[in-house]
């Protein structure tokens, strides 16, 4: 039982350290990105965030970033993305 307690609590910890990475890591540029049709706050997330990071917490640094209350975004609207200095789209 400890050793399950054990593992799930390493899992928790490595979890929130992924999380910090986006938010405290390097330096980051905001950009403005226009929605496409067919375009969704999650896909955008995932293109602009490295394969390291957790999307949820892109998701919500978006939507923080764009006083959205939902994940909801139309055609034609623009969305400011931050983006680590190094990244290229």
């Amino acid at each position: 039982m400890l050793l399950v307690i054990g593992v799930v609590s390493s899992n928790v910890v490595l979890s929130i350290a992924n999380a910090m990475k986006y938010t405290n890591e390097g330096e980051y540029d905001l950009i403005e990105v226009t929605v496409m049709p067919g375009d969704t706050l999650w896909g955008i997330a995932k293109d602009y965030s490295g394969p390291e990071v957790d999307l949820r917490v892109v998701v919500d640094k978006i939507m923080r970033e764009n006083d959205l209350t939902d994940s909801i975004v139309r055609p034609g609207q623009v969305l400011k993305v931050a983006i680590p200095l190094a990244y290229t789209p």
